[in-house]
């Protein structure tokens, strides 16, 4: 399947036997998955157009043969919503078609950085990758955070956004091509954006995409454009991102019927993620993952559970279901009633 294809609003199911091990004749289903791009899915189709016009602006980006500036994207999704990982799919996606480009990923924690200097040095790291041939893809994460010796990181910034330029004392330095991503807690607006849910959601549902994007940027920029925001330099720092990526809710209100259809996904390429080998899984146990998904603000508990998860071999296939669980999460199922997803990821072509 081509990559600009829309991912198929209801998988491919079909009954099937299944004999596993000793236990015979257990009724299955077959599941295919088909990603968006890369190991991506999603079933919002509005979000999902507005994801492949910043993947286009990027692939643009990376095609060029020189840039005077990076190009700046900043993303706008709550903590635990999947931010590294949709940026490392666009990514993949690009150099998945085009192997000659060489891209290396770098995350910062702004949080983390003990003196705003240290940004310096990752601006010296940017260009020692562009001399190396490679595009810098940096993730600023918590751009919004407070640093020891400054209130805000925004004025640091400013030159390395829209100059490509960063200064160590007096000497001047170029940073060449490189991708800047940023995100921080209080630039995604969540209380805004549920509003935003509920207000549209009165006219109609399920809520068009562009309709919730367009009503929720209203409130961003509204929120931004006061003299409090001046002083730290953020209207000039919004003023050079180049796209703006809001990660929507997994909601009835935006996604309709297909809601737990999606979430299925998740819970599916979560755990192929770490068990790539995994073809069954048990349907009680991937619930579980989907319970955890949608009782949690943040996908980070489903991750957890998956990540401290084994799978076992049974005859020739690699098997996930209730023993694989940390034994917190198990939920003792007898034998005989069993039931199996044979799960397919169906990669974009």
């Amino acid at each position: 399947m081509s990559d600009e294809t829309s991912p198929s609003p209801n998988p491919s199911v079909r009954e099937i036997e299944l004999n596993v091990g000793s236990r015979q004749a257990i009724i299955g289903e077959a599941k295919t998955i088909s990603p968006a791009f890369a190991n991506y899915v999603t079933r919002n189709h509005g979000f999902l157009a507005h994801v492949r016009d910043v993947r286009d602006q990027i692939e643009t980006y990376i095609n060029k043969r020189t840039a005077r500036r990076p190009l700046n994207v900043l993303l706008a999704a709550p903590p635990g919503s999947g931010k590294s990982f949709l940026i490392k799919q666009i990514i993949n996606s690009i150099t998945d078609k085009n192997t000659a480009v060489q891209v290396s990923f770098e995350e910062t924690y702004i949080a983390s950085l003990e003196s705003a200097d240290e940004l310096f040095k990752i601006f010296q790291r940017v260009q020692s990758l562009n001399l190396e041939g490679k595009i810098p893809v940096v993730f600023f994460d918590e751009i919004d955070a407070r640093i020891a010796d400054v209130a805000n990181v925004y004025s640091k910034f400013l030159a390395p956004m829209w100059d490509g330029t960063f200064y160590v004392g007096k000497e001047k330095f170029f940073l060449g091509k490189c991708i800047f991503f940023f995100a921080g807690s209080g630039l995604s607006l969540e209380a805004e954006s549920k509003e935003a849910v509920t207000r549209l959601a009165k006219k109609s549902k399920p809520v068009q995409y562009d309709l919730y994007f367009q009503l929720w940027k209203e409130k961003f920029d509204d929120r931004h454009s006061g003299a409090e925001f001046a002083k730290q330099k953020l209207p000039d720092f919004l003023d050079r991102i180049d796209s703006v990526l809001r990660i929507p809710p997994i909601c009835e209100e935006l996604l309709g019927e297909q809601t737990e259809a999606e979430y299925d996904d998740l819970a599916c390429m979560l755990i192929k993620k770490h068990f790539p080998a995994v073809t069954l899984i048990e349907k009680e146990a991937l619930d579980t993952i989907r319970r955890a998904l949608k009782s949690e603000s943040s996908m980070r508990t489903a991750e957890k559970i998956v990540f401290n998860s084994t799978s076992r071999i049974e005859e020739e296939d690699e098997l996930f279901d209730m023993s694989c669980l940390p034994r917190r999460h198990q939920i003792i199922v007898p034998s005989e009633r069993k039931e199996w997803w044979k799960v397919t990821i169906e990669k974009p072509s």
